[in-house]
């Protein structure tokens, strides 16, 4: 989902009139406000019986920020960046067309042999190597795929165990409870 959000601050103007006014810095002053926004909107939405999915904070998944060196590495960029500046078209030389005018016997056949056939071969190699670079992309797809499958699952199963450790802790409350009681 794409949010477009102006924040808009209601203030007094220097004649005491109440006015609407767009200003980020007054309105963002918490270091963590934009987080409890997007949790107030979650709550609402899901109290509205919308599905929505929401992440956790970076302090209980302890995600770490890469830099861009670091992300270029995991993602094979540099690999992949040098495997395409190393690609040459390299096509033979084409005759010049006055070294047609000489040719008069079998002249179909030279042409076929001496153009057409290398340009095919070129074009057929190349033709090979996109072949193995999209199968090479295709591979590195999937596995993002994948990853992004077992990271919903993780996700899923930290959730489920947040939920269990909060049963087992109103367990153990009612246990005392109870305990107490008796």
């Amino acid at each position: 989902m794409h949010l477009i959000f102006l924040p808009v601050v209601h203030k007094k103007d220097k004649n005491d009139n109440d006015i609407d006014k767009l200003a980020c810095s007054e309105f963002w002053k918490e270091k963590d406000s934009y987080r409890r926004l997007q949790d107030a909107f979650y709550d609402y939405m899901v109290s509205h019986n919308f599905k929505l999915e929401r992440g956790l904070p970076k302090e209980e998944n302890n995600r770490q920020h890469l830099d861009l060196k670091e992300f270029k590495q995991i993602t094979n960029f540099e690999n992949t960046k040098e495997t395409l500046k190393n690609i040459k078209l390299e096509l033979q030389e084409v005759p010049d067309i006055k070294d047609f005018k000489r040719l008069s016997f079998n002249r179909e056949e030279k042409i076929l042999e001496e153009i057409i056939k290398p340009k095919d071969e070129v074009i057929e190699k190349l033709y090979q190597a996109n072949v193995t670079l999209q199968e090479k992309l295709s591979r590195q797809a999937n596995i993002i795929d994948e990853a992004e499958k077992y990271k919903k699952e993780r996700n899923s199963i930290l959730a489920d165990n947040r939920e269990l450790h909060n049963q087992v802790n109103n367990i153990k409350a009612e246990y005392k409870k109870k305990e107490f009681d008796i």
